[in-house]
């Protein structure tokens, strides 16, 4: 580009320059002819940028409407869920991520009773957090069927079926919101109601010595007066946040895993407490087994996708069973 528009400028005013020195046009003619050039170039140049403007934002717009012509990737029912207690099973489930052709949970049969607290153990790739995706639908199954109160999932709206749930994942974010707008996010909840669940999770008194109390920001992404928690705090926020809606099932996915054996201990008591409080069911993955024994009245083992040992059924592979236990001693705080 900078070559041709030294070309062009060179031929242009070298032209009129001509024209200037043998007297073919005065003075005042020259300085037109030469506003004029630049004024022509920018002309032309704004209607080509232009274009390639509109150009582009179209090829960006095809795709959007291309995108939207596409059939949903998950099929979605229009049963409603009915309120009450709910009992969930999963049914010969398989499942294999998209492109892949390791199937990574294999013939999965298990009933989660309504108040149960289950316990899910087992390595790094055994299928447990796949095992609660599955169940959050953020995929379907390859094989089987996932039924809450004997109905398959996929015949609920997906809205009102994600409602049961309440999940504090391993890697779950914190807003740069305040903590007022963090913890009652999306819903109604006065100071009292936030001060009874702060006092709950041991953070009211942590609460009170921020600067702005409830209404101080997290983080300092958009408030240089922001407010940074430790590990133990946020995972407590979490939990608190998780409880703050009318939820049936409980979802925790090695919620711990980054705290400390101390803060991991206190984290574990609240949790037990607030679900004791709330008389819901509770899903927990966890690589510890004594939080495992300690906080859940049922327990799952899963390895390489299957489920090698339910507490509540037969052992399915002793000897599979034995090794699995053999590396928890290892890794495990206190086995």
């Amino acid at each position: 580009m900078d070559a041709v528009n030294a070309l062009r400028d060179g031929i242009s005013y070298f032209y009129i320059g001509f024209m200037a020195v043998t007297k073919a046009i005065t003075v005042g003619d020259f300085s037109m002819c030469v506003s004029a050039a630049g004024t022509l170039y920018w002309s032309l140049y704004g209607i080509v940028s232009g274009v390639q403007t509109v150009s582009q934002k179209c090829a960006y717009a095809h795709r959007y409407i291309e995108f939207l012509r596409f059939p949903a990737a998950m099929v979605k029912g229009t049963k409603p869920v009915k309120p009450g207690e709910h009992t969930i099973e999963f049914r010969h489930v398989s499942f294999k991520y998209p492109r892949s052709e390791k199937l990574v949970l294999r013939d999965i049969n298990l009933t989660i009773k309504s108040g149960e607290h289950l316990s899910i153990v087992g390595l790094n790739g055994a299928g447990k957090t796949t095992f609660i995706k599955l169940l959050c639908r953020l995929y379907d199954v390859t094989e089987g069927e996932i039924l809450v109160d004997g109905v398959n999932i996929k015949e609920y709206p997906e809205e009102e079926y994600r409602r049961l749930f309440s999940v504090v994942f391993q890697d779950f974010q914190l807003f740069a919101f305040s903590l007022r707008e963090n913890i009652a996010f999306g819903e109604q909840a006065d100071d009292k109601e936030l001060e009874r669940v702060l006092k709950l999770a041991g953070l009211w008194e942590d609460a009170q010595k921020l600067p702005n109390g409830l209404d101080t920001m997290l983080y300092k992404s958009f408030d240089e007066n922001g407010t940074d928690l430790s590990g133990g705090q946020r995972q407590a926020l979490a939990l608190v946040i998780a409880n703050m809606t009318d939820i049936r099932l409980l979802i925790l996915d090695e919620h711990t895993a980054a705290l400390d054996p101390k803060t991991s201990e206190n984290v574990m008591k609240l949790t037990n407490k607030l679900v004791k409080e709330k008389k819901i069911t509770t899903l927990m993955v966890t690589h510890n087994l004594r939080f495992a024994l300690e906080y859940g009245n049922r327990i799952v083992m899963m390895h390489e996708g299957s489920i090698v040992l339910d507490k509540n059924g037969a052992e399915k592979n002793s000897l599979v069973i034995d090794d699995l236990l053999g590396i928890f001693n290892q890794i495990s705080i206190e086995c």
